[in-house]
């Protein structure tokens, strides 16, 4: 009986006694490896310590024994201290296989500090078509479906896709502090059939870093994956769905995998984690419909103008006799179905008309519908003003004439109404689009424009901001036309800075093009912006747009890393190599190895793809 200190007894049910006699110090450097070609056998290696847990030299060790998933498989006697030690294992049925080796003397072996390793799924894991993979359906690591997912550290850095289980499990792979990673996630083997098309989506937080979608035609072996996509710095927030349509080369097997391959960015989160894992076949859809032109019809209303496809999702040709038929929308919402008829075939031009459209900013979208259903790809889109534009030159320092255009109300441009400037600030990541949008004005054909905004960025840091433009001050219509920085608000720096922006209307358009001092839209009625993409506090207190006389622009319509679109002929630099050309389809029209000129010959917009200096570089073209 034991008292405590107010002499009150306290019951002492049992105790233990243990011996410290010196037993072999925990084995701490076990591993295990599943066969590379699925066979029932999984190589596990250690070596035998060569200490006591104590630290002393060890004079000998009675026995060693190997446990799989806790239970004894095997008895090494009287293996040296310090010896290296290989043991094959050959388990009688797949799954996975964890290992843990104990060492013994004639004092026993020790208690802590036990070392499991897995070898992953030992066997060849396998699954059935359609393949749909939700680590949140589980709560443990010995699910069968859980453990068929194949994880590999490609380049040993000790960090990869570890599972957690629960409301929201995932597979969560940490990134290097320094350099990038190369983890593999990888699916059962699934048998797919040359000739049909399949989807593999994934939902994913890949928080701002580099992942590619692909195959493995032999799941421990890196060297076998083929990328279908890459994707880089994807800019959404949380989980999101991202997917690729794929076909493959030839019936067999193959595990699907998400390789992470990204490397931290500042203000980005160390990790990316993945929920879900589906495979499934998907029709042969036509691609989207192309050159869609919205003009002002005659008689009021608009007028749609379109190609139908000619080739499918993947950049096949579609057989001539190929019927296709489109859901179309105006800002969001669908006005008319066109059901696939013999009228409407591959390749084939079309129309219609929006006799309901009277004045305003209106965005169309058309989109594929087949019998087999309708595309998931983007639509086409085509934005259009009716009513009356600006003529140029045109200024203003009130701001009661731009159209604020957002994602949220809770974040876009205010008027200040006390001074008729336009405000926007946003501290926070994943900066929501907010556009501030000028009247509609005229643009003459073949003429040159400065446009011009003045703005103060008050925050502490510098914000980024896009120049856009857009033929309807509609958010899905309105286009990035080149990118630039707003420093932070300082004593050294004037409280506003004044950027200034050259555009052209020469012949044909082409947006989103890089470092390049002159940016090339469309004539006719058009509206210019400015788009925050990095958090920051702006104030807009002028913008003015004038016939720039002094650009000397003549023949050249488009340029973009030294490649050249004049005179109807695409040039490339000395130097430029890996040349392609393709239309939106993603069809290849031109290829070549080293710099070369190509006649454009088809009417439409195509990409111009090539390797200049070491950098990639493309030009997109609207040829008339």
């Amino acid at each position: 009986m034991c008292r405590n200190r107010h002499h009150d007894g306290l019951p002492l049910n049992n105790f233990t006694v243990t011996s410290d006699a010196p037993v072999p110090a925990a084995i701490a450097d076990p591993k295990a490896v599943a066969d590379p070609d699925d066979a029932l056998k999984a190589t596990v290696t250690w070596t035998e310590p060569s200490l006591d847990h104590h630290g002393a030299s060890l004079p000998s060790i009675t026995k060693t024994e190997i446990y799989r998933n806790d239970v004894l498989i095997h008895t090494i006697l009287n293996p040296s201290p310090g010896a290296s030690e290989t043991y094959i294992d050959m388990p009688e049925e797949a799954g996975t296989c964890s290992y843990h080796v104990l060492a013994y003397n004639e004092n026993g072996s020790v208690l802590d500090g036990i070392v499991r390793v897995s070898a992953g799924y030992v066997g060849k894991p396998t699954a059935a078509m359609p393949y749909d993979f939700d680590i949140s359906d589980y709560d443990d690591a010995g699910d069968e479906d859980v453990s068929k997912i194949t994880v590999i550290d490609a380049n040993s850095d000790g960090l990869t896709w570890v599972p957690s289980f629960g409301w929201w499990g995932d597979f969560t792979n940490t990134l290097p502090e320094e350099g990038t990673a190369d983890d593999y996630l990888a699916t059962p083997y699934v048998t797919l059939a040359a000739g049909k098309y399949y989807s593999f989506s994934t939902s994913i937080n890949a928080r701002f870093t580099d992942f590619q979608l692909g195959y493995l035609t032999k799941r421990n072996d890196v060297n076998t994956f083929q990328v279908l996509k890459d994707f880089e710095n994807v800019q959404d927030y949380g989980n999101t769905t991202q997917a690729v349509i794929f076909e493959i080369p030839a019936t067999g097997e193959y595990a699907l995998a998400v390789r992470c391959h990204g490397a931290i960015r500042e203000g980005a989160y160390n990790n990316i984690k993945v929920r879900t894992l589906n495979i499934a076949e998907y029709p042969k859809l036509p691609a989207q419909p192309e050159a869609l032109v919205a003009t002002e019809a005659a008689a009021g209303g608009v007028d749609l103008a379109w190609v139908n496809p000619a080739v499918d999702i993947l950049g096949n040709v579609l057989p001539a006799e190929t019927q296709v038929g489109y859901v179309i929308k105006r800002n969001g919402t669908a006005i008319a179905t066109i059901e696939p008829n013999s009228a409407s075939i591959a390749g084939q031009q079309m129309s219609y008309t929006d006799a309901e459209a009277t004045e305003g900013d209106f965005v169309y979208t058309i989109s594929v519908k087949t019998s087999a259903g309708e595309a998931t790809s983007a639509p086409a889109v085509a934005g259009i003003f009716i009513g009356t534009a600006k003529d140029a030159p045109y200024a203003t320092e009130e701001f009661t004439e731009f159209l604020p255009v957002s994602e949220s109300s809770y974040y876009a441009w205010t008027l200040d109404e006390e001074d008729n400037t336009l405000n926007w600030n946003y501290y926070y990541s994943n900066v929501p689009k907010a556009y501030a949008m000028a009247p509609m004005l005229n643009l003459e054909a073949n003429t040159d424009y400065k446009v011009s905004f003045t703005l103060l960025n008050s925050a502490y840091s510098a914000c980024t901001a896009n120049f856009c433009a857009s033929k309807a001050r509609v958010l899905a219509a309105i286009e990035n036309v080149c990118e630039f920085s707003i420093p932070a608000s300082s004593e050294e720096l004037p409280g506003a800075q004044v950027y200034d922006f050259n555009v052209t209307t020469r012949e044909a358009m082409t947006l989103d093009v890089e470092e390049q001092q002159t940016n090339y839209v469309s004539a006719g009625k058009t509206s210019f912006g400015i788009l925050p993409t990095s958090t920051g506090s702006l104030k807009l207190s002028a913008f003015s747009i004038e016939k720039n006389t002094q650009n000397g622009l003549e023949t050249v319509v488009a340029g973009n890393g030294g490649i050249l679109y004049r005179d109807g002929r695409v040039a490339f630099p000395e130097g430029a190599r890996d040349i392609v050309i393709c239309n939106t389809s993603g069809q290849t029209i031109f290829s070549a190895d080293e710099a070369a000129e190509y006649d454009v010959r088809a009417s439409g917009i195509i990409i111009v793809k090539a390797t200049v200096g070491g950098r990639a570089v493309t030009l997109k073209l609207n040829v008339r």
